[in-house]
């Protein structure tokens, strides 16, 4: 059993990245809390995926356990935040969001690759919900630019087309909106299933237009 949970904790990173959040959680609850507390590989994977769920409310005991690990990297500092902003997002809690962006204004050197498209994607959220959806574009624009095969997540540039869809909606452009929409629905079918959480708000927003 050990040697299974070992496996799974070291797997569960990557899981998160490809958006196989859905089966992060069932591994989760599978486990119990004494495995939980003894397996800190699980702690932000899980603490990601309730944040994008209508669970959100449950990632924050995880990232204090995160935040509570002595001597704890900035960069780990810098996840835990981010995935707090992310919990946030999914709330409605523009305000806590912001604050989070305004903590970190540079992500840290030793940051993980997608964990600064993360980042640059809550940028440029914040930058429409303060009606600024031209700022908001350049923002998506620099991550549909970036190298795609080094710290590459389909969850993360699907939220970027999302983002610059909902931006040329937001300004009545809603044919312009179906052309960034159409394709990214597409990709996000083949890379991550039609069921993903990514597509299906891909789908109703293309749906909007």
């Amino acid at each position: 059993i050990d040697t299974a949970i070992s496996l799974v904790e070291r797997s569960t990173y990557s899981m998160t990245i490809l958006g196989r959040s859905a089966a992060v959680l069932t591994w989760y609850q599978r486990l119990s809390p004494k495995d939980i507390s003894e397996h800190p590989g699980f702690w932000a994977p899980v603490a990601w995926a309730l944040a994008m769920s209508e669970r959100h409310a449950e990632a924050q005991p995880l990232i204090d356990r995160i935040l509570a690990q002595p001597d704890l990297p900035l960069s780990l500092r810098f996840e835990a935040d981010l995935i707090a902003a992310t919990a946030a997002g999914f709330a409605d809690r523009c305000d806590v969001e912001s604050e989070v962006y305004e903590r970190w204004p540079q992500a840290p050197l030793d940051a993980r690759p997608g964990e600064v498209i993360v980042s640059m994607n809550g940028r440029a959220f914040a930058d429409l919900y303060r009606g600024q959806p031209d700022q908001a574009r350049l923002q998506w624009s620099r991550i549909g630019g970036l190298d795609q095969s080094e710290g590459y997540s389909p969850v993360s540039y699907g939220f970027a087309d999302y983002g610059t869809g909902l931006s040329y909606l937001w300004e009545g452009r809603y044919a312009l909106a179906e052309q960034i929409l159409r394709p990214a629905l597409a990709r996000a079918e083949q890379r991550m299933g039609r069921h993903n959480p990514v597509t299906c708000i891909l789908a109703a927003l293309l749906a909007e237009a």
